[in-house]
């Protein structure tokens, strides 16, 4: 039997996903859903666009076999908060590219080649989190589970979307 404790504990745990859903949603919204643009901006060529469409996905899908053989060493919040960590890290050589490039100190190739190396990190860092990610929810989501993944993806949705809006409104 739970303690009251425990359950104020869960229910904390599930607002702060909420949150946190919310924080992934604006990362998607200003940052995801452009990075193709962004390239286009570098100059990229159309194979390294062709590329930047599929290898992430390619090496996060391989990537996550690994989640399992980190879950049997950490605790799947450790492994959830490092790789969320560097996932956002991640976005601080992007934003420097963009910035060398109009500076004139990076090249269209190498731009675009930095780009693909750093956003392919940053998208298996995602992925990695995955796996941890959903034991970990299923652990703390122990009733009425679509009832609260509705809504927290209602309220990431919004949130996605008013990024995109944004982020679309400043590139203009």
């Amino acid at each position: 039997m739970k303690t009251k404790k425990e359950k104020r504990l869960k229910e904390q745990a599930k607002k702060i996903s909420i949150k946190e859903g919310s924080a992934y949603s604006v990362m998607d919204g200003f940052g995801y859903r452009y990075i193709t643009p962004f390239a286009v901006a570098l100059q990229a060529s159309n194979f390294i666009i062709g590329l930047l469409t599929t290898l992430p996905s390619l090496i996060g899908s391989f990537s996550q076999l690994s989640t399992i053989h980190l879950m049997k060493r950490y605790s799947r919040k450790k492994i959830a908060v490092f790789f969320t960590s560097l996932q956002g890290s991640l976005w601080i050589p992007l934003i420097i590219i963009g910035l060398l490039f109009m500076s004139g100190t990076l090249s269209p190739k190498s731009a675009s080649l930095f780009l693909l190396i750093i956003y392919s990190l940053l998208a298996t860092a995602g992925a990695v989190i995955g796996p941890a990610w959903n034991s970990w929810m299923q652990d703390l989501v122990d009733k009425d589970r679509g009832v609260y993944f509705a809504k927290r993806a209602r309220i990431n949705g919004v949130v996605g979307l008013i990024s995109m809006i944004v982020a679309g409104l400043i590139l203009h």
